[in-house]
C-alpha cells in the first residue's frame, strides 16, 4: 500500500463532502419552488484495492479506499404519487361539479321575489282578484302582467342555462387542448431526461418538471401510465395510449351535427364537441373518461337523467312543466267565456300560446301568452257561461275559480301531480344533489390534502434539516482537510527529517 494512499482517502473525502454541501444548497435555493423534491447523495464505501500478497497479515489490514459518490437522488415515493394523482382526479371532478351547480343554485334562488314559485304565486293571486270583480279591467290588466311575468321568468331560466352549456361547450375545448399541451411538454421533457441521463447521471430537475405536468393532467383527466422496458414514461387515457415517450396520441374537440347530449330537451343547441382521438388506432372514437374536471364538464353539459343531473336534465324539466303548464291552464280557460267589449262574448279562446298548434313544441324558451289576449285583456275567458252584450249583462266568475282551483289540484297527469308542489319538488332534488356534491367535495378535498401532506413530509425541502446537513457537511469536510494536514506533516517527517539525528 502507497504511503501516499491516506492523501486520496482524505482527498475523495474532501470531495465527497464539498458535493453534498452543494447539494444541500441546492435544496435550500429551491424551498418554495414550486413541485421541487428534495435531493441528497447517494455515497458508497470505496472497497480495498485486490492484490497478491506474501503474507495474510498485510492482506487482513487492508484498507478501503475512502468514499465515492453514486448519485445524487430524489427522495420521492412513487406510490405516494399515483395515490395523489388519483385523488386529484376525484378532486378536480367535484370541484368542478361544484362550480357549475353552484351557478344552478343562485338562478333558482327561491328565496328572491324573481323566482319562478314567486311568479307563479303572484299570477294565481292576480286571478283571485279577476275572479272577485271580473269586469275590472285594472285587475284584468294585472292578471296579463303577472302572466307575461311568469312566462318571462321561464324564457330567462331557459337563456340562463343556454348560456351556462355553452360556457360549458367552450370550456370542453379549453380542456381538451390543455391536455394536448401537457402531452407533447412530457413528451418533449421524455427525450430530454433520456439524452441527459445517458451519460449516468439523473436528471432530477427534469424530472420534478415532469411531475408537476403529471400532477396537472391528472387533475383534468383519469390517467394511468407505466414505464416500459426501456424505462420509458407511457400515459394512457381510458386505455388508449397518450404519450408513449416521445410520441404524443393528441386529443381533438369535435363539433358534432348529432349532439352528443342524450335525448337533448327541445330548445337546446344540438351542435356540441365531442372529444376524440386525433391521432393513433383509435383515431375518430370517443374518448373514454372516468374523472377529471374535463369529465364533470362534459356531466354537466350532457347530463339528462336525474342520476347524472346536468343542465339539460334541468332545461327538459322547466320544459315539462311549461308545456303542462300550458295545457292544463288552457283547458280551463278554453271552457269559459270572454267579455263582450267590442266584439261577442266567446269561448274556446287559448291563453298560453301554442307554437304551430301543437303543445309539444312548446318549452320554457318560447313559453309564452297568446297574442289575442295580449291585445285584448277582455279576451280572459273568467265567466263560466256566455256573457250578452249588453250593460246589465257581466257573466259570472265561475271559470276563474276553476282556474285557480287547477293550480290546487293534485292529480295532473304526466308526472306532475299538482303545480303548486312540482316546482317545489324540482328545487328540492337540487338542493339535495347540490349538497351531495358539495359533501363529496369536502371529503375529496380532506383526501387529496392528506396525500398531499405524506407527499411533501418525504419530498418537501425542510430549512431545519437542510441547515443540520450543512453543518454536518461542514465538519465532515473539515474533518477530511486535517486528515490531509496530519498525512501531510507525518511525511513531511519521512522524507524530510528521517536519518538527520545528530545533526
Amino acid at each position: 500500500m502507497s504511503t501516499f494512499y491516506g492523501l486520496e482517502i482524505a482527498r475523495k473525502g474532501m470531495s465527497v463532502s464539498q458535493k453534498a454541501i452543494d447539494v444541500t444548497g441546492h435544496n435550500i435555493a429551491n424551498a418554495n419552488t414550486t413541485g421541487y423534491t428534495r435531493q441528497r447523495l447517494a455515497i458508497s464505501a470505496i472497497e480495498p484495492g485486490a492484490g497478491t500478497y506474501r503474507f495474510g497479515l498485510s492482506a487482513a489490514g487492508n484498507v478501503g479506499a475512502g468514499a465515492k459518490i453514486i448519485t445524487v437522488e430524489q427522495v420521492r415515493s412513487g406510490f405516494l404519487d399515483r395515490q395523489f394523482r388519483r385523488e386529484n382526479t376525484q378532486l378536480n371532478y367535484w370541484n368542478e361539479r361544484a362550480d357549475g351547480l353552484a351557478y344552478v343554485e343562485s338562478l333558482f334562488d327561491e328565496l328572491s321575489e324573481t323566482g319562478i314559485t314567486a311568479a307563479i304565486t303572484d299570477f294565481t293571486d292576480s286571478i283571485q282578484e279577476v275572479s272577485k270583480d271580473p269586469v275590472n279591467k285594472e285587475y284584468r290588466t294585472n292578471m296579463l302582467q303577472n302572466a307575461l311575468k311568469m312566462t318571462e321568468t321561464f324564457n330567462h331560466y331557459f337563456q340562463q342555462l343556454n348560456s351556462k352549456q355553452s360556457e360549458l361547450n367552450v370550456q370542453v375545448e379549453v380542456k381538451t387542448n390543455q391536455i394536448n399541451d401537457l402531452a407533447q411538454s412530457i413528451a418533449d421533457l421524455n427525450v430530454q431526461i433520456a439524452r441527459y441521463e445517458l451519460s449516468g447521471q439523473k436528471a432530477n430537475d427534469l424530472h420534478d418538471k415532469r411531475n408537476v405536468y403529471l400532477d396537472e393532467l391528472s387533475g383534468i383527466v383519469d390517467i394511468s401510465y407505466t414505464t416500459n422496458s426501456d424505462n420509458q414514461l407511457q400515459i394512457s387515457i381510458g386505455g388508449q395510449m397518450l404519450v408513449d415517450h416521445a410520441g404524443v396520441n393528441k386529443l381533438q374537440a369535435v363539433s358534432t351535427p348529432i349532439s352528443p347530449l342524450p335525448n337533448p330537451p327541445t330548445g337546446l343547441p344540438t351542435d356540441m364537441f365531442e372529444v376524440q382521438w386525433a391521432d393513433g388506432a383509435a383515431a375518430g372514437t370517443a374518448v373514454d373518461m372516468a374523472g377529471g374536471s374535463l369529465k364533470s364538464l362534459l356531466d354537466l353539459r350532457d347530463g339528462n337523467t336525474s342520476d347524472n343531473m346536468g343542465i339539460p336534465w334541468v332545461v327538459d324539466q322547466l320544459n315539462h312543466f311549461a308545456r303542462n303548464l300550458a295545457s292544463e291552464f288552457n283547458a280551463v280557460h278554453q271552457q269559459g267565456w270572454t267579455m263582450p267589449i267590442g266584439s261577442a262574448s266567446e269561448t274556446g279562446v287559448s291563453f298560453f300560446d301554442i307554437p304551430g298548434g301543437d303543445y309539444a313544441n312548446i318549452t320554457a324558451a318560447n313559453f309564452a301568452v297568446d297574442n289575442m289576449i295580449k291585445e285584448d285583456v277582455y279576451k280572459i275567458a273568467a265567466s263560466g257561461a256566455e256573457i250578452e252584450a249588453n250593460m246589465y249583462e257581466q257573466g259570472n266568475n265561475e271559470n276563474a275559480k276553476d282556474m285557480i282551483a287547477m293550480f290546487d289540484r293534485n292529480d295532473i297527469g304526466n308526472g306532475i301531480g299538482s303545480f303548486n308542489s312540482f316546482m317545489k319538488s324540482l328545487i328540492g332534488f337540487m338542493a339535495v344533489e347540490i349538497s351531495h356534491t358539495n359533501k363529496m367535495q369536502e371529503s375529496q378535498e380532506v383526501m387529496q390534502s392528506s396525500v398531499d401532506t405524506q407527499r411533501m413530509s418525504l419530498s418537501g425541502v425542510s430549512l431545519d434539516e437542510e441547515m443540520t446537513n450543512m453543518i454536518k457537511y461542514q465538519h465532515s469536510y473539515s474533518a477530511a482537510a486535517r486528515a490531509v494536514t496530519a498525512i501531510d506533516e507525518m511525511l513531511d517527517v519521512l522524507i524530510n527529517k528521517t536519518g538527520l539525528v545528530g545533526r
